[in-house]
């Protein structure tokens, strides 16, 4: 019975054991379980910052593109401002050149429309005589007609007081103090002052006089025929002239409209060369102020000339130390542009590193599945191992009902071997009371007694061989928990060297990290000092585009105003070529 007591106290002792190796191995699974879920949370930092790596790696890709593209339109925004000033500049010249021509043939139009608009006023005072000329000779004319109509009414009248002529032969009156002589004294002035155009005739109805028969003989004498035939004569020839001054009359008339019309397109087109006579006039004048003006410059710059020789004297020495300035700036330029290199070096490198982190990260990848596949295996192990655990949570259940159980059964033979004790100490007191009777009860108390011993020795031997048993099976549960113990504690090594791997490469990747983070530094602070020097850059090109203004401006008013004689061809090439070689220096300069 000591010796089951010692048995059930050391596999007592042992299964408090197992159940503190079993809490341990709980412990360390929960402890394997945060640190896989802590290397979980660590590889999605990893795979966070990788992200944000690639992020900040295209962002620079993309401002160093930016970067080259702005320097590119500022290079060529800087090369097309240079040819347009130049190309502004040889404009600028040739426009003068071009408006000093139209000038000289505005002037030579002036000429030519103050000579034409002289001819218009000599042929309009030329007309007007002429108008003049005609209206005198017109009314001369009918004088001489309303004369010569007196002189044949005077006639008619006259030779009325003689007898009627025959066959209703037309009465004239004719005086007879009209002679022969006054009437080829008329006859010769009417041929002398009769017209010399050759005009169509066409003798009014009122004015004819019809002679019916001319030939026959009349009842008057010979000189009174002579007479009439003279006077006969005369009204013909004055009928004619008549008729030749009304016909010069109606031409002279139309003459004076066609020369009206003439005339007023003459005014139109003298009001139209009178406008822009007048426009020429107001140019003329702005001419003449900005000659005004440019003759006050030309005096004021006379004055001034000595104090422009010490300036440009000034202004040389200034564009030497621009010069030197520029080739500061060149070699400024150039420790640009072999930065601008080490930057693309590093650029280069960059995307070595940016590949080389690729790939890194693509064998993380494959790490973090592996990891996660070899936490699934854990899963999958920790899973059976819990199951395991449960089996033998619940095989110690079953034990420890065993154990209480054979507790129970120890307390029950305990109380057994004491009743059986004190059945002995009965039996022996009935022993003793009944020695006297034992020579006859000898034989039935030796079998009866040796019935019970063996009776209970039999019972204490099953006893003996079923906690045996147990106890060979818990020592085999033992043995299998101890393998399994170590076991795990092969797996928890294993875990614990891929943690430390895995915690190695976790801190290759944050010093990868913080490389790349101090390459973002370096290639921020590089792009910031590149920035200013592009910000130097730009101001130096205003402050040589504002030095060569004014050079410009310094250099041809020092050339226009110092020699007026020189002509205007020379001037221009001369600005030409001055320009040709300063936008050469400029451009190897740039």
């Amino acid at each position: 019975i000591r010796q089951l007591e010692i048995q059930l106290a050391d596999r007592t002792v042992k299964s408090d054991i197992n159940s503190d190796l079993v809490k341990k191995m709980e412990t360390d699974t929960q402890t394997l379980v945060q640190e896989l879920n802590k290397q979980k949370q660590s590889y999605a930092d990893i795979l966070r910052q990788n992200d944000e790596l690639r992020a900040t790696c295209k962002s620079l890709d993309e401002e160093l593109a930016h970067v080259r593209t702005a320097l590119e339109k500022k290079t060529s925004t800087s090369k097309q401002a240079m040819a347009d000033l130049l190309n502004n500049y040889k404009e600028s010249e040739k426009n003068s050149v071009e408006r000093a021509a139209e000038c000289e043939q505005l002037k030579a139009q002036l000429r030519s429309a103050s000579a034409k608009v002289e001819r218009l006023e000599k042929r309009r005072t030329e007309l007007e005589t002429r108008l003049e000329e005609g209206e005198a000779r017109n009314t001369e004319l009918m004088r001489k007609i309303h004369q010569y109509e007196r002189s044949a009414k005077m006639a008619l009248n006259m030779a009325g007081s003689q007898p009627p002529l025959r066959a209703g032969q037309s009465i004239v009156d004719i005086t007879k103090a009209t002679s022969s002589s006054g009437i080829g004294e008329s006859i010769s002035v009417l041929r002398t002052t009769s017209s010399t155009h050759d005009l169509s005739f066409r003798m009014s109805p009122e004015r004819n006089v019809h002679f019916h028969d001319p030939d026959k003989p009349m009842d008057i004498s010979s000189s009174m025929e002579i007479t009439l035939r003279y006077l006969k004569e005369r009204i013909e020839q004055l009928e004619r002239d008549k008729a030749e001054l009304t016909n010069d009359l109606m031409a002279h008339r139309d003459e004076m409209q066609k020369n009206a019309a003439k005339t007023h397109e003459a005014v139109s087109a003298m009001q139209s060369l009178e406008r822009r006579v007048h426009d020429l006039q107001s140019e003329n004048e702005n001419l003449e102020s900005r000659l005004a003006t440019q003759r006050q410059l030309y005096v004021s710059n006379e004055e001034t000339m000595r104090a422009k020789d010490l300036e440009h004297r000034g202004l040389k020495a200034k564009i030497m130390s621009a010069e030197l300035h520029i080739r500061e700036k060149d070699s400024k330029i150039n420790q640009l542009m072999s930065q601008l290199e080490a930057l693309r070096l590093e650029l280069s490198q960059m995307g070595a590193e940016k590949q080389k982190l690729s790939t890194m990260a693509k064998g993380t990848e494959h790490e973090m599945r592996a990891i996660e596949h070899d936490s699934r295996r854990l899963q999958e192990e920790r899973d059976q191992l819990a199951r395991r655990l449960a089996e033998l949570e619940s095989e110690y259940k079953a034990s420890r009902s065993k154990l209480n159980d054979v507790e129970l059964e120890l307390v029950q033979t305990k109380r057994h071997l004491e009743e059986s004790r004190r059945q002995q100490r009965k039996d022996r007191e009935h022993v003793e009371k009944l020695q006297s009777e034992e020579r006859h009860w000898k034989q039935q108390a030796v079998s009866a007694k040796k019935s019970s011993e063996d009776y209970h020795k039999t019972i204490f031997e099953e006893k003996i061989t079923h906690l045996q048993h147990n106890h060979d099976a818990l020592l085999s549960k033992n043995d299998a928990l101890a393998v399994e113990i170590d076991r795990l504690r092969s797996e928890l090594r294993e875990c614990n060297h891929r943690n430390n791997l895995l915690n190695q490469k976790l801190a290759e990747s944050e010093r990868n990290v913080e490389d790349a983070k101090q390459s973002r530094k370096t290639m921020t602070q590089q792009i910031v000092a590149f920035q200013k020097a592009e910000a130097e850059w730009s101001k130096l090109e205003r402050e040589m585009r504002e030095e060569l203004v004014m050079l410009r401006k310094g250099d041809l008013d020092c050339f226009f105003f110092m020699e007026p004689t020189i002509d205007w061809r020379q001037k221009l090439a001369w600005t030409k070529t001055s320009a040709t070689t300063f936008s050469f220096r400029w451009g190897s300069n740039l």
